[in-house]
This record gives C-alpha cells, structure tokens and sequence, in this order.
C-alpha cells in the first residue's frame, strides 16, 4: 500500500497490490486524519505527533511502528508518501472477533507454520481518559488448528471492568503486519446495536450478510446496508423492500438534525452491472431536483473487495460524484459503529471522499 498527502493541497492518495493487507487501508485514511487536522503544516504535524498522549519520534518513528517498512517514509518538497507493507502470510480474522462482557477474543489465520514460528501477537487495552495497557504473546505458543490449507488460532485478550477498545497487532521482526480494533461490550455506546442483538445474538446473522463470504446474496446484503447505516445513528428508509415503488433506489438515508439525504444503492459484485451506475447518477439528481434544499449524496455500496472492483468503474462513479464503499469501507463503518461514532462522523468521511476524487481528476487533467 502507498499512501501520499500534499500539505498545500490538502490531496490524498491510497493504493495497494493485491495482496497487501486491506486492515492498513484503513489505517491509512486515519494517518490523513491527523494531517488533516494539524492544518497541512508538517511543523504542526510532527509537533502533534511527537506531544500527543502515546508520542512517537515523529512520522518516521509512527510510520514504522504502525505502518510497517521504516526505509520507506519519503518526503519531497511538500509531500509525504509513506509506503504500507503487508505480507499476508499471518493475519487477523477480523469478522471472528468476538467480545463479551467476560473478555474479547480475536482470530487468527496463518499459512503455514513456518510463518507462526517467527510471530507474535501484541494488544493494547483501556479505557478512554486511562493510560492503555499493553501485553504480547508469541503466536507460536498458541493452540492451532488446521481447516484445508490454512492455519487457525483464537486468542483471547484480557480486558477489565471498564474497558472500552482493545487494539491488536501481529508482528512480525519490528514489522507491524496486520492490525485490528476490537470495540469492547462493556462500551455500551450503542443502544441500537445493544437492542438489535437480542433477536441476533453477537450479530452474528448481520455480519455474516454485510460481508458474506459468497457474493451471491442481495437481498439480505441491501437489508445489512441499512442495518449498518442505521446503526450509525441515520434515519433509514428502506425503498427496495417496498413494492410498487417502481425505479427507486435501494435506501434513503437522512442524517438526523440535518438536511443531508443519503441516495443508496448495493450490489454483492461489479458496480456497473446493467447500467447501475448511470442509473443510480439519474436516480440521485432526479432526488436532488426534487429536494434542492437538501444535501444529497449519492453512495453505492458493495460486497466485493476493493481489489475486486474495475479501476475504470470506480472512476466512472466518481465523474458523476458517486462515492463507492466496498468490503472494506463497510467493514470499517462497522467498526465504527461499534465504537459509538454517528453521523455526523460518516458524513463528513463522505464529503471527504468526494472532495479527494474531485482533487485527483484535477491532478489527471492538470497531469
């Protein structure tokens, strides 16, 4: 994965191969977080970095401990890029994560043996406003099992009374290689996932149709979207499970004490099946004509992992101002959800993506 920023334009770009470890994307839209916030002034942000409450020695030192390869953080005049390594080999199974108000507990998966041999695990748990406490254990002093051609472990982590996050790393040398956060139970943010999981224990039903392990289900999937958004705080709409409604979208989703207005379409595969995407691009003006008053904005979900998804369809969307979430991006609102953010936070990640797709196709015609 690459990541870059430009402190004057305030651009950002993420990319990555196929195989790199889809986790550090995320990880990299938060270290824009945090350029964003010190203003794009690269004294402000390496002051942030190294004053905060759990410092670094500044971006290097964050980048090499979070991002993997401490050789390639480069900086060029005005940018940055920071180069993401992320060798699969070990990982977390982020979806078999489970917490309880007894513990939490995370997945692993390896390929071979030889691989859990020179790994470990390392977590960091607390409660918000409390100095965090750390721990690690080597990977190969687990209880693996084998399920065909794959390795799989389950670790527990030790939490108390009180805790709301708890952090995990696998490690591998002084190589950060997977990363996942785990938002504990005892949190309780959430009263609508709180409620919700007492027809759905542990969510398990819900999970298992937002990020399906087959793309074949997409009625269940459109039903998770919602969930999801809901979840997060929106009013939903659900369009797609009322009939007679004719050429309608999938969700209407309105952002609560505001007059922003979600236009939402899914699908479990390629986003431009049949045309889908030009029809959602008139679906949404003919909803912002209609609602000129409102914000609308048009997003098109998907089951399929970002590596799975046509470069030439997401650019497509984003010409007519569609933001595209995939597997990823879902997985990552799920999270977040979970840790209690809203929709205040959601929204303003949408305008964002807008923007960035706005500053790269100026940098192509510019290029």
């Amino acid at each position: 994965m690459s990541c870059s920023f430009n402190e004057w334009t305030a651009s950002f770009v993420a990319a990555y191969d196929l195989w790199s470890c889809h986790s550090l994307v995320g990880y990299g839209s938060s270290i824009w977080d945090v350029v964003r916030e010190a203003g794009h002034d690269p004294l402000e942000l390496d002051g942030m970095i190294r004053g905060g409450p759990n410092p670094y020695d500044g971006l290097p030192d964050l980048a090499r401990r979070f991002c993997g390869r401490r050789q390639e953080l480069e900086a060029q005049g005005h940018s940055t890029v920071v180069e993401l390594v992320a060798p699969l080999a070990v990982r977390f199974g982020p979806e078999a994560a489970t917490t309880s108000a007894d513990g939490s507990a995370v997945g692993l998966k390896a390929a071979a043996e030889v691989y859990v041999e020179k790994a470990e695990i390392a977590w960091t748990v607390g409660a918000a406003g409390q100095p965090p406490r750390h721990g690690s254990r080597e990977l190969r002093n687990c209880d693996w099992s084998r399920e065909g051609d794959t390795l799989h472990a389950e670790v527990d982590i030790p939490i108390r009374q009180g805790d709301s996050t708890a952090t995990s790393f696998i490690l591998i040398g002084d190589r950060c290689v997977d990363r996942v956060t785990v938002p504990l139970a005892e949190a309780g943010s959430n009263v609508r996932i709180r409620a919700h999981s007492t027809v759905d224990p542990g969510l398990q039903r819900f999970r298992e149709h937002l990020l399906p392990e087959r793309l074949e289900k997409a009625r269940e999937f459109e039903a998770a979207v919602g969930l999801l958004f809901f979840f997060l705080g929106f009013h939903v709409d659900p369009l797609s499970g009322q009939k007679g409604l004719g050429d309608a979208v999938d969700h209407l989703v309105h952002a609560p004490g505001s007059s922003v207005i979600l236009v939402i379409e899914c699908t479990v595969g390629s986003i431009d099946t049949g045309g889908k995407v030009g029809k959602l691009i008139n679906r949404s003006q003919r909803t912002r004509r209609e609602l000129a008053d409102s914000e609308v904005i048009t997003v098109l979900t998907t089951a399929a992992r970002r590596s799975d998804v046509s470069d030439a369809e997401v650019e497509k969307a984003e010409r007519g101002d569609v933001v595209v979430l995939c597997r990823e991006d879902l997985h990552e609102l799920w999270t977040a959800a979970q840790a209690g953010e809203g929709s205040t936070e959601v929204v303003r990640r949408l305008r964002h993506d807008l923007a960035s797709a706005k500053l790269r196709r100026a940098g192509g015609r510019g290029g």
